[in-house]
Order: C-alpha cells, then sequence, then structure tokens
C-alpha cells in the first residue's frame, strides 16, 4: 500500500459505501422475514466516530426475529440458489477475531446471493464446531484476514431456516 492509500478500516467514504450497501441486505432479508410472518428488529444504525471505536460494535447484530434470534446478515457478489449449487466448499462467516470477541452470537448467518437474491443459512450453533480458519483476501478491505469457513454440507436452505423459526 502507497504512503496516500488509507486501509479500509481507515477510509470512511469506503467504509460507509459498505456500511450501507450491507443495510440493504439487511432490508432485503427482514421484508422477506416479515413477509413469512416474523417480527423483525433492525438495529440503529450508529456510524463509528473513529476507527479505534470499532471494538464498540463487535456484538452489534443485524436482525433481532420475533424478540429471541439474533441473525447476521451477509451479502455475497456470488450466484446461487441454494446449499446444492453453493459455488465453494465453504462460506465464509466473518472475521475470526470478531467472532472471538461477540458475548453472544447469532443464531444464524444469512448469506444472500446479490445475483440471485437467494440465501443460505448458517445455522451457528449446530455447525460452528465444524468451522475453519482460512486466510483469505478481502475484495472489499484488499487485505488478507482469517475468517472462519463453515463446510457448505452445514449450510441450510431458506425454506428449513423459516420453519426452524417458527418453533
Amino acid at each position: 500500500m502507497r504512503a496516500h492509500e488509507l486501509s479500509w478500516l481507515e477510509d470512511d467514504d469506503s467504509f460507509i459505501e459498505q456500511l450501507i450497501r450491507g443495510r440493504g441486505d439487511e432490508c432485503r432479508v427482514a421484508f422477506e422475514l416479515f413477509d413469512a410472518g416474523h417480527a423483525i428488529r433492525s438495529q440503529k444504525l450508529m456510524l463509528r466516530d473513529t476507527v479505534d471505536d470499532r471494538v464498540d460494535f463487535v456484538d452489534q447484530c443485524d436482525l433481532l426475529v420475533n424478540e429471541r434470534d439474533w441473525v447476521e446478515v451477509k451479502g455475497r457478489e456470488l450466484t446461487f440458489t441454494g446449499p446444492d449449487d453453493f459455488p465453494f466448499p465453504t462460506a465464509f462467516v466473518g472475521r475470526c477475531s470478531r467472532w472471538e470477541q461477540r458475548s453472544e452470537l447469532p443464531v444464524a448467518v444469512v448469506l444472500l446471493s446479490r445475483v440471485t437474491h437467494a440465501k443460505v443459512v448458517v445455522p451457528v450453533r449446530s455447525t460452528r464446531k465444524h468451522w475453519t480458519r482460512e486466510h483469505c483476501w478481502d475484495r472489499v478491505t484488499r487485505e488478507w484476514e482469517w475468517s472462519y469457513a463453515c463446510p457448505k454440507e452445514l449450510l441450510c436452505t431458506w425454506e428449513t431456516f423459516l420453519v426452524w423459526l417458527d418453533r
């Protein structure tokens, strides 16, 4: 990185752009959950004052479903219609450092295809022991990072997740 280039975390314009894009992904999932009969609450969108304040947001989750289940939403520039045609052997669920700092884990991570608008779900409690740590290049942050990845075989369908939420 050249001296005049900012890292993604320090580049407020890029950070805010991705934050807004992510909020759009959350809204798409929230509307579909609402249409399926679930009560949805979204976190208030707050911006950090400085890059050092990012630790204050480590426990922030995207959606609260039925006043009991926290759900994380990840928009992906991938083409898939469900778990069977998910294009990789593993699905990234997020940076290891963030998951390790959380005091409360979400019940699921919803991966939304920004291409097809299909969704696959990582049920956190039943799959976490099978996650692997993968050193990968993040196309958004333009940095190498350690991320947790869930084996493709453990992904569930959106429909299965909706049934589980009805418990």
